[in-house]
């Protein structure tokens, strides 16, 4: 079992949900990618504060502008 270092959520060893985004080893090497991603937007950087490389495939460190950002159309209803 693989263990996702940041939302600490068990996966099969054959999941392909799991990536090892940097050079860290052993129960720290694996996370979801959507994790790493969600990290990395809080933090503001995509290197890894244990082994300082960093994260690969590309991470972006910010949100896109709204500009970058798709519509959504949403339908809400007031009553």
């Amino acid at each position: 079992m693989m263990l996702c270092r940041i939302c600490h959520e068990e996966e099969d060893d054959n999941s392909s949900s799991m990536e090892a985004p940097c050079s860290c080893s052993g129960t720290l090497k694996f996370a979801h990618r959507g994790c790493i991603q969600r990290w990395c937007y809080e933090k503001g950087s995509n290197v890894c504060e244990i082994c300082l490389q960093k994260f690969e495939p590309a991470y972006p460190a910010a949100l896109p502008s709204p500009a970058k950002l798709p519509l959504i159309d949403t339908v809400v209803v007031i009553r």
